[in-house]
């Protein structure tokens, strides 16, 4: 079974080794931090690398037999790519958003890599997707919002180094490829209306990072992405319109600080005003489900394409918007 090496040990790391610790019959666990030393309280592990070099030396790894899980800032991911290609290290797992070319993957058609989407691996999106299945529906309109109080990360600047992460680069990225997976259409996407607010507390200014709106139609569908970063109302929410007066509200799981559930998740469909499900969810373990599939693909030493596929079409969505 492969090793896994996860790199950045702040939030995102303590939530994949969380998952990694679940698994069954998986390999070693190395834990990389440029810093050489571990904050997050809820990681508990001694040793602490400083480079994937470091590890794989320490301890005799062979790199087509690593899985690297990069879980730093955003404008650290190529830096940590290109250690991975130059230590030959062809599994790979990226934290969104991570953009990718087409160029990219000709030119390192041996790198195998994968962005992180968890929340396509939800329980409760999986019961979505089947209902629309199943009744064929036809959506007119999806509305997501992931907001909540970040104000505390943010001033400790976590999730970034020298440049501040947009709004558009925290929780957005989640809601653009959940929609664009409950739609499945590879149809051009128009962008009608997208703002971002300062992140404004005590002086301290953080531009285009407070909250942000994203409007747009795809395939005839439209869309409306919403974040706040600053507000005490948090939530994990997204809303479908559909055809013959149905309606799907869906609101995911929501955690504390030291992962204890703070609101249990909950499915309601609709038509007109009479509900016709209503389900609630007290395990949704998203991120376990999505890296044990990660994980047990890497094992099978095969190439699926519809990880790269996925990518590309982040790539495609996430470009114009973030321009």
């Amino acid at each position: 079974m492969k090793d896994i090496i996860v790199v950045g040990l702040s939030k995102a790391g303590s939530l994949h080794i969380n998952a990694y610790n679940k698994m069954k019959n998986i390999g070693n666990i190395y834990y990389v931090d440029i810093s050489g030393i571990i904050k997050n309280k809820n990681i508990k592990k001694q040793k602490v690398y400083t480079s994937i070099e470091d590890a794989c030396i320490t301890n005799n790894l062979e790199s087509n037999n690593v899985i690297v899980d990069i879980c730093v800032p955003k404008e650290e991911f190529w830096n940590i790519i290109n250690q991975c290609i130059r230590q030959n290290i062809k599994n790979v797992i990226v934290e969104k958003p991570f953009i990718a070319s087409k160029e990219f993957f000709n030119v390192n058609h041996e790198l195998n890599i994968i962005m992180m989407q968890n929340y396509l691996y939800s329980e409760i999106t999986k019961d979505i997707i089947k209902f629309i299945k199943k009744e064929n529906c036809s959506i007119k309109a999806i509305c997501t919002d992931f907001s909540k109080n970040r104000i505390k990360d943010s001033m400790n600047n976590r999730g970034f180094l020298k440049k501040v992460t947009q709004n558009f680069e925290i929780e957005i990225p989640h809601q653009i490829y959940l929609a664009d997976y409950i739609i499945n259409s590879n149809k051009k996407i128009n962008i009608l209306y997208k703002e971002q607010k300062d992140f404004e507390v005590n002086g301290l200014v953080l531009k285009k990072h407070g909250y942000g709106k994203i409007i747009m139609n795809q395939d005839n569908v439209l869309i409306i992405h919403e974040s706040d970063l600053m507000t005490d109302n948090k939530r994990k929410e997204i809303n479908i319109i559909c055809d013959n007066d149905l309606s799907i509200n869906a609101k995911y799981l929501l955690y504390d600080n030291d992962m204890n559930i703070r609101q249990k998740g909950k499915l309601v469909i609709k038509n007109n005003d009479s509900i016709i499900i209503e389900k609630e969810y007290s395990i949704d373990d998203n991120m376990y489900n999505c890296l044990n599939e990660y994980y047990r693909y890497f094992n099978d030493n095969l190439k699926n394409y519809k990880y790269i596929n996925r990518i590309l079409r982040f790539s495609k969505v996430f470009k114009e918007i973030i321009e």
